[in-house]
C-alpha cells in the first residue's frame, strides 16, 4: 500500500468502505444463519460469476454507486469467507497496474480492519487468533516493504 500510495484514489475508495461496513456487518450475521455448506456453494457460484464477467467484452466503470455496492458485497463475502477481492477486483480490473495495486492495497488495508471489529464481537476473532497473529506481524510488514 505505501508503495503506490501516489496512485490511490481517495474519494472512490470511500464510497467503496461505505459500503463495506455495512456488508461486513451483513457477513458476520451470515456466519451465524447460513450453514458452512450453504455459504460455501454460494461464495463458489459467486466467484464463478465474477470470472466469467471479468472476460466479457465490456467494461464495468468504476461510478460511486458501483464502488459502494461492490465495497458492500466485498464486506459481504470477506467477513463470511476472507473472499472480499473478486467484487473490487472485478469493478477496478481496467485500471491502470500502479492505480490498481495501490486501490486495492489501501481497500483492503482498512476493509480488513473493518472485518476484524465486525467478527470479534461475533465470537469468530479472539485473543486466542490475536496471540498466535503477532509473532506473524514481522513478516507481512517485510512483504509489504
Amino acid at each position: 500500500a505505501l508503495k503506490h500510495r501516489s496512485s490511490v484514489e481517495i474519494g472512490g475508495l470511500k464510497m467503496a468502505l461505505i459500503g463495506r461496513v455495512p456488508g461486513s456487518i451483513a457477513g458476520g450475521f451470515m456466519l451465524f444463519f447460513v450453514s458452512t455448506q450453504a455459504l460455501t456453494l454460494w461464495i463458489g457460484l459467486l466467484v464463478l460469476f465474477a470470472v466469467i464477467v471479468s472476460v466479457l467484452p465490456f467494461r464495468i466503470e468504476p461510478t460511486p454507486q458501483r464502488m459502494t455496492l461492490a465495497g458492500f458485497f466485498s464486506g459481504l463475502f470477506g467477513t463470511s469467507s476472507a473472499i472480499g477481492g473478486p467484487p473490487m477486483a472485478l469493478l477496478l480490473q481496467h485500471q491502470e497496474a500502479n492505480q490498481l495495486r495501490g486501490n486495492l492495497s489501501a481497500f483492503f488495508v482498512f476493509s480488513s480492519i473493518i472485518s476484524l471489529v465486525v467478527q470479534i464481537p461475533a465470537g469468530f476473532f479472539t485473543l486466542h487468533h490475536l496471540v498466535i497473529t503477532i509473532p506473524l506481524l514481522p513478516a507481512a510488514g517485510l512483504g509489504y516493504w
